[in-house]
């Protein structure tokens, strides 16, 4: 269960403060991101007091991670406020920019 799941991330922060300043060698995510990537799936559930403890302590060991880009380029709060399908529908048009195909609005 996600609940003891973030128990046991708390317990780990408090005795090695430190962790909070891993860095995925391939997307350049920080637990941070990971956490904040989190909020939508638990944003009802009972977990979600214990996700807020987790992210209290990542950000009172390192503060900076929360302006720090991962390889997508998106600090923490990208993931926090966007629920996961439109982040997911995001990347997926900035996939599409990026390759070279161009985007139109259509305006009412």
């Amino acid at each position: 269960e996600r609940q003891e799941l973030y128990n046991k991330a708390i317990q780990h922060l408090q005795s090695q403060p430190n962790a909070s300043k891993w860095k995925n060698p391939t997307t350049f995510s920080t637990p941070l991101h990971v956490a904040c990537r989190l909020i939508d799936v638990d944003q009802n559930q009972r977990s979600a007091k214990e996700l807020c403890a987790v992210m209290d302590l990542l950000l009172q060991s390192y503060p900076e991670a929360l302006q720090l880009k991962d390889a997508s380029g998106n600090i923490p709060l990208h993931y926090a406020i966007a629920p996961s399908t439109l982040w997911m529908a995001g990347v997926a048009a900035v996939s599409a920019s990026k390759s070279g195909e161009d985007m139109e609005l259509s305006k009412d």
